[in-house]
């Protein structure tokens, strides 16, 4: 009695559940039912699943302008001969997945959105490129801004870049100036470097988990 009671709400539920379902989704099972080397089977995969799909050709030409909104004043500016328009591609790019994953379907999607975010805080700062001001302004508070001028012509016509600073006069205080200008300079360039090897390690170590 038992297993004749549950045969009988098991059917109930799946005919309720049969019901339900679309008659698109009925066909669909229909041609699934069928062997593999029949050629409606081959149609309808063609049709389910390429671009030529009604629904899969709408979602991908409403992608697609979407992209051309989004990119068309970063591609409208873009050059090839300065680093910084790579960085500004590349940003953007990071950008738009940081965006999608973290509001995605990933298990752990918080987690690679804020790797991608990391990456994103380096470059940006690649690309300001802020790294000698930064350095510099102690320098410049305690010697000044720099002067610079152009000696007379050489026999070759050319002239001499001459800098200086205002509270550098003597001899001794210029010296210690260029010494200590030598040491920010090499601080700035380390500082740069290690932005970028920053990111690039992020990006190796974790540019196959974002995907969602």
């Amino acid at each position: 009695m038992i297993s004749k009671r549950l045969n009988k709400s098991t059917a109930k539920k799946v005919e309720k559940y049969v019901r339900k379902r679309t008659l698109l989704d009925r066909f669909e099972d229909l041609i699934e039912d069928t062997r593999f080397e029949d050629p409606y089977y081959y149609v309808w995969r063609k049709f389910k699943f390429h671009n030529w799909n009604p629904r899969i050709l709408y979602r991908q030409t409403k992608y697609g302008v979407q992209n051309l909104i989004r990119w068309f004043p970063v591609i409208w500016t873009d050059r090839d001969w300065d680093w910084r328009y790579y960085l500004e591609m590349q940003i953007k790019k990071l950008e738009g997945m940081e965006k999608s994953i973290r509001s995605g379907h990933h298990v752990y999607g918080w987690r690679d959105a804020d790797n991608i975010k990391k990456v994103l805080f380096a470059l940006k700062r690649l690309e300001a490129d802020d790294y000698h001001e930064n350095a510099f302004i102690n320098h410049d508070r305690k010697w000044g801004k720099i002067n610079s001028s152009f000696g007379e012509k050489d026999e070759n016509n050319c002239r001499e870049w001459i800098m200086n600073r205002s509270n550098a006069v003597t001899d001794k205080e210029k010296e210690q100036e260029r010494k200590e200008s030598r040491k920010l300079f090499k601080h700035s360039e380390y500082m740069k470097k290690q932005d970028l090897e920053y990111a690039n390690k992020i990006i190796t170590k974790y540019l196959f988990h974002w995907w969602d």
